[in-house]
């Protein structure tokens, strides 16, 4: 059904810790992992082609004519459905099981791109993303398109813990998990757990039960998971997915940068480690936050199974946080600005230059030394100006208490 490379698969059976299981874990699970869902912004020169994009506006036409969702379209022995609609910031969408290409008529100096590619979890399994990215930028050669740039948007990187139930793991109690996330949720499917999420957005992470979500919400993909988890039956065994969301901010800020395709590729096994060793750990107990030194608390023995996965490409990229840069002497004008109407308000006129200088030197200390009254609130405004990230867990989902 699909090729052995499309994704990794090791047994860690013989890795289990030297100094036993944890209590209630049944050890030697198998760990298979690949993309789950992977997402490319392109700029596409068009100036070889003649009729591609006319291609798209005909057979858009026609399924707004017919009134139909979508119509047919072959291009050059590749099957599509043209849809009518399409997302706002493009004008044309096509689709062919769950990899979805949209364009627009933008030129390709735009820094906006005109072409945008999703390929969705059954295509990243089988036959794998790599095959169906080659596929794409084929047929767009086929009729004149050259893509003169491409980024990553998002990519969601999945590791299945095959023969592991989630019951057996202490991941509900968030005291057990050091991140540098601020949200934390949990969901439950009619009073069975089901899973957690940490983080939000442009970096996520998902624990959560496969089988369940194959039964309940992804019945078509069941065949497809039974066959890359070498089981007779999807649900022949329980299986524990570790799934982490990273988005394009959060790609920019490793170095080396992870920017294209061949970026990502290059760094699979680095962004791993980064999620599973720096932003996120799963202790072996509940963790002394007060007390505690936390970057030597003893690690669940799960998640030295999960950070061990087997990932492609370098795993040295390292993640710098990189600030909002703020232009100093916008802020300043502004800023003078609030004083000169404050000192007009006062009645100072024109010529008193020196007097409002000293009135404002007086008012901004007086204003901060106020705020500075209150320590912790005066960091918290700081840190937010810095968009540092502050402040404890926040539990979201739905409604489960922690």
């Amino acid at each position: 059904m699909h090729e052995e490379s499309a994704f990794s698969l090791q047994n860690e059976g013989a890795n289990a810790p030297a100094n036993g299981p944890q209590t209630g874990i049944t050890w030697g699970p198998t760990l298979v992992s690949n993309l789950d869902m992977l997402k490319l912004s392109m700029w596409v020169d068009w100036s070889g082609s003649k009729n591609f994009l006319s291609l798209l506006e005909e057979a858009k036409l026609k399924a707004q004519g017919d009134d139909v969702d979508s119509i047919p379209l072959d291009l050059a022995g590749f099957t599509w459905n043209c849809h009518r609609h399409s997302p706002r910031t493009f004008s044309f969408r096509l689709q062919c099981g769950d990899v979805t290409l949209l364009f627009n008529k933008r030129k390709p100096d735009s820094d906006t791109p005109n072409a945008s590619l999703q390929i969705g979890s059954m295509s990243c399994w089988a036959p794998g993303y790599e095959s169906e990215r080659k596929d794409v930028l084929r047929m767009l050669e086929m009729f004149g398109g050259a893509v003169v740039r491409e980024c990553v948007s998002e990519v969601h990187l999945a590791t299945d813990c095959v023969g592991l139930p989630i019951g057996s793991l202490p991941i509900l109690d968030q005291e057990y998990w050091v991140t540098r996330a601020h949200k934390f949720g949990a969901y439950h499917d009619r009073r069975k757990f089901d899973g957690i999420t940490i983080g939000k957005g442009d970096l996520m992470l998902r624990v959560y039960d496969k089988v369940t979500e194959l039964k309940t919400k992804s019945t078509h993909k069941q065949p497809l998971f039974a066959d890359a988890w070498k089981v007779p039956r999807y649900d022949a065994q329980p299986v524990t997915r570790v799934e982490f969301q990273i988005r394009r901010d959060i790609l920019h800020e490793f170095q080396p940068n992870i920017d294209t395709f061949e970026d990502l590729q290059a760094n699979l096994a680095g962004l791993w480690r980064y999620c599973t060793t720096d932003w996120c750990r799963l202790a072996d107990s509940p963790v002394d936050r007060e007390n505690n030194n936390q970057s030597k608390l003893t690690l669940h023995p799960w998640w030295q199974e999960v950070q061990g996965a087997d990932w492609n490409g370098d795993n040295s990229a390292m993640r710098s946080k990189r600030y909002v840069q703020k232009d100093e002497e916008k802020l300043l004008l502004q800023g003078t600005g609030v004083f000169l109407s404050a000192a007009a308000m006062n009645g100072y006129g024109p010529e008193e230059i020196e007097t409002i200088i000293a009135y404002g030197q007086g008012k901004y200390e007086a204003t901060v030394r106020k705020l500075a009254r209150d320590k912790e609130e005066f960091e918290r405004r700081l840190k937010a100006k810095q968009n540092k990230s502050v402040g404890p867990f926040t539990v979201i989902g739905n409604g489960v208490p922690f």
